[in-house]
């Protein structure tokens, strides 16, 4: 089942006011539930699984175990448990949207192309971080440069100068290019631009959304 990007982003501002207003019982129980349907839905067994162990574990040592205000454990699981929906729905997001469908779900929404170019270009340079930060760390390693943990407590000034200064040059060009690129691919036409891949809503993302706007209100209305 392949949910509408729309329909992704729409769950994750639900589960933000979820955690807003402090919601538990039946409602979040069916959110976890119904968030743990698509996780396995894509093929993520391993995290749905994960996601359902800890989230067992944090009712039955919270609701059922005996803790006090004072009880750092029982803090760190409430809190983490609050914001577990919310992780799972930006995961979601992250792990099975591409660029290209997040930008197109979003120019759907009438929002202004400069922004959908900011965000095209920080979703494509994000991982280039760690891709070219890697390949400094490899450049210094072959010359014998921080080979151990030490080296970066011993010497910050050179960590600097051999990796920071050069990993800001690199990352910098790369950012330009990508937006050359995506100028070029017409992301900033006064048009609106044609696509190839039209996408609108199905009768599982109009349910999904329904759902989550009804519920919304009945939060809304009750906190109010």
């Amino acid at each position: 089942m392949a949910l509408d990007v729309r329909t992704k982003i729409i769950c994750l501002l639900f589960c933000n006011l979820l955690f807003l207003y402090n919601v538990t019982g039946i409602l979040e129980y069916l959110l976890f539930t119904s968030l743990l349907f698509l996780q396995i839905s894509y093929g993520q067994w391993r995290k749905a699984l994960a996601y359902f162990l800890f989230f067992l574990l944090s009712i039955a040592y919270v609701d059922f175990g005996n803790t006090s205000l004072l009880d750092s454990l029982a803090l760190l699981l409430v809190g983490t448990r609050r914001l577990l929906p919310s992780f799972m729905a930006g995961g979601l997001i992250f792990s099975t949207t591409t660029s290209y469908d997040l930008v197109h779900a979003l120019r759907k929404w009438y929002l202004p192309e400069s922004l959908l170019l900011t965000l095209a270009v920080c979703l494509r340079f994000l991982p280039m971080i760690w891709k070219t930060s890697r390949q400094l760390h490899r450049n210094l390693h072959l010359r014998s440069c921080f080979t151990s943990s030490w080296d970066y407590l011993r010497h910050p000034h050179r960590y600097v100068s051999y990796l920071i200064v050069p990993l800001l040059f690199a990352l910098l060009r790369q950012v330009e290019d990508l937006t050359i690129a995506i100028m070029t691919k017409g992301l900033v036409l006064s048009k609106r631009p044609s696509s190839a891949y039209p996408k609108c809503f199905s009768v599982i993302d109009w349910s999904f959304c329904l759902c989550y706007l009804m519920s919304s209100l009945w939060i809304v209305l009750k906190f109010h």
